[in-house]
């Protein structure tokens, strides 16, 4: 296990709530950053008000990658009280190492999710799927096939008496339509 993951790992599960999101918060721009394959002479200049050089500097490789998407996982199943900022991290990651968990936790948990919670839950599927198109139309649309997704947000959705979280509706809307449009072979899925 990397040092500075571990580190994180045992931040996130402090008592301390700022510790805590502010290692929620690196999580993220360590997988964000790995998922865009942002050069070192890069990152500085973009997250170093944010976190710390080493934090920053943090070389995963897959498999690590993979681990903090597990970690990440592992908390939100356990009820962490930051699940909306764990939903945002587990967005940002490759959708390689991220998109079959982020499934899992939406097909098992969206409906025990608070409104934040449901919004960054599909902020975060929207873009794992279409925003770094790094996984083939074909494939996704056979991982969408293979899944309850379409029924689960759908149902979860039309639970929700009163709609309060501003964006919830339109970004509920805008993915149910892309999905649908994937399993129908549409090419016009978010360009």
């Amino acid at each position: 296990m990397n040092r500075i993951i571990d580190e994180l790992f045992n931040k996130v599960k402090s008592q301390d709530k700022k510790i805590s999101s502010n290692a929620v918060t690196a999580l993220s721009f360590i997988l964000e950053i790995h998922a865009w394959n942002i050069p070192k002479e890069d990152r500085m200049s973009r997250y170093s008000l944010f976190v710390p050089q080493e934090v920053v500097e943090a070389e995963l490789d897959e498999s690590e990658q993979a681990e903090v998407v597990k970690f990440i996982s592992d908390e939100i199943e356990n009820g962490s009280e930051f699940t909306a900022g764990l939903l945002f991290a587990m967005g940002q990651s490759p959708a390689k190492v991220g998109l079959l968990p982020l499934i899992h936790i939406i097909e098992r948990y969206l409906d025990k999710f608070n409104q934040d919670e449901v919004y960054q839950a599909l902020v975060a599927l929207e873009r794992i799927m279409f925003f770094k198109k790094s996984i083939p139309l074909e494939d996704l649309r056979q991982i969408i096939a293979e899944t309850n997704l379409l029924n689960v947000i759908s149902a979860k959705i039309l639970s929700l008496q009163v709609i309060s979280h501003p964006d919830l509706k339109s970004t509920s809307l805008r993915l149910l339509a892309s999905l649908i449009l994937l399993l129908n072979n549409s090419t016009e899925v978010i360009e």
